[in-house]
């Protein structure tokens, strides 16, 4: 056998190799703690920024996915949406949600995995006259929306020109409580969480079905690597079969839903 003058032989030194690449392929495949970052924006109840509800319900799903990766020290960050963005297109191991998928954004993202559903309706006071469930009905009523929402076209093609803007959903819930308008249209998991902040219980409301419903996913940097998008995945699987996702939802009181 061929050995070095140290004695050390030529087997120990392919298991040294082997030991080392195997180190090396694994890291490889798990962001670095340091350098993964979990962007977001105040969307409650799915993520929220402060108090005893934060993160809100999908930052919890998806800080338990980045910790049973191995990132102990994983936490996740707020900013405006735009500057969380911009961070999650220029750092290769930066991950954003809830973010919606749509063609524009298509070639910008790697699309992960889709986290939730959410559905988009009519939403009123329980006292409200009208039918919630047919849009085209409303005509006669003011109806709230949020400043430069898509929703609006929607609410164009059913001919409703009576549309109030507002700055956000709790800006809506103080309106509709003040009679300003007389129905929210947008993300109805959000206008009932506003609603009971503000000290409504669900008797007192009245939830329309659903107009149209979007996927909203978890999208990381372009430059992620195939491998870590396959760990995202995988623990995505693991979380929606051990009961953690949807123990996260009945926390927040969000209804499991399929995008149609």
């Amino acid at each position: 056998m061929y050995r070095h003058r140290g004695g050390f032989s030529i087997f120990k030194l392919f298991a040294v190799v082997t030991i080392i690449s195997t180190v090396t392929n694994t890291a490889m495949c798990e962001p670095a703690e340091s350098s993964l970052r979990l962007l977001t924006l105040p969307y409650p109840p799915f993520t929220i920024e402060t108090g005893a509800n934060a993160p809100g319900a999908i930052g919890e799903i998806v800080l338990n996915m980045s910790r049973q990766m191995g990132i102990s020290n994983a936490k996740v960050e707020f900013f405006p949406w735009a500057r969380s963005q911009m961070i999650a297109k220029s750092q290769p191991h930066a991950v954003i949600f809830p973010i919606d998928r749509s063609s524009e954004r298509e070639e910008e993202y790697r699309w992960i995995v889709q986290l939730h559903c959410r559905v988009v309706g009519f939403v009123a006071l329980s006292s409200f006259g009208g039918d919630l469930d047919h849009g085209e009905s409303l005509k006669q009523y003011k109806v709230g929306v949020l400043r430069a929402s898509p929703s609006k076209e929607l609410l164009k093609s059913l001919k409703l020109t009576n549309i109030i803007d507002g700055n956000d959903y709790e800006d809506l819930v103080k309106m509709l409580q003040k009679h300003v308008i007389d129905v929210i249209f947008g993300t109805q998991e959000i206008s009932i969480y506003e609603l009971t902040q503000a000290g409504l219980n669900p008797s007192e409301f009245t939830v329309g079905k659903p107009s149209y419903s979007r996927g909203i996913w978890l999208a990381g940097n372009l430059a992620m690597p195939d491998a870590e998008v396959a760990q995202w995945r995988r623990t995505f699987d693991r979380v929606s079969q051990d009961g953690t996702y949807k123990k996260a939802l009945r926390k927040y009181q969000i209804a499991e839903q399929t995008c149609k």
